[in-house]
This record gives C-alpha cells, sequence and structure tokens, in this order.
C-alpha cells in the first residue's frame, strides 16, 4: 500500500470512531433521563461521597508526591556530600 492510501484509511477509521462517539442529547428521551436523574440520587445518598471538586483532591495528591520526591532528593544530596568529603 502506499502512503497515500494509508493515510487516507487512518483519516476514514478515525472519521468513523469519532461519529460513535457522538453525544446523544437527553431531550429525545426524557423518560430515560428521569429515570437516571432519580436512580443517582438514590445512589448519592447511599454511598456519601464528598463535595470536594475533584480538582482540589489531585491537587493534594499531586501535593503529596511532590513532597515525597523532595524528601528523597534531599536526604539523597545529604548522602552524597557525604560520600563526596
Amino acid at each position: 500500500m502506499t502512503i497515500r492510501r494509508v493515510i487516507f484509511v487512518l483519516l476514514a477509521a478515525t472519521f468513523v470512531a469519532g461519529l460513535f462517539t457522538l453525544p446523544v442529547p437527553s431531550s429525545r428521551f426524557p423518560e430515560a433521563h428521569a429515570q437516571l436523574a432519580t436512580g443517582l440520587e438514590e445512589i448519592g445518598g447511599t454511598v456519601k461521597l464528598p463535595s470536594t471538586d475533584p480538582r482540589v483532591i489531585a491537587a493534594r495528591i499531586i501535593n503529596v508526591a511532590l513532597g515525597l520526591v523532595g524528601i528523597i532528593l534531599v536526604v539523597l544530596i545529604i548522602y552524597a556530600g557525604f560520600l563526596y568529603m
């Protein structure tokens, strides 16, 4: 196969895959949307998830990870200093 044909096939496959990921508006299926909304309220009351923003949770996880990496690097630098002496 030539390069043009490979590029065409890849673009066509990407286009077809993109068609399957289009969102379906919930206004077409109001009864399904109503059932979904009530089911989520019941589950939300049972699970008791925190109302914290997911971005805040991700930022906290990143801060903890960077803090641990920082501590490890400081210990390595001090150890290297003792070896250098």
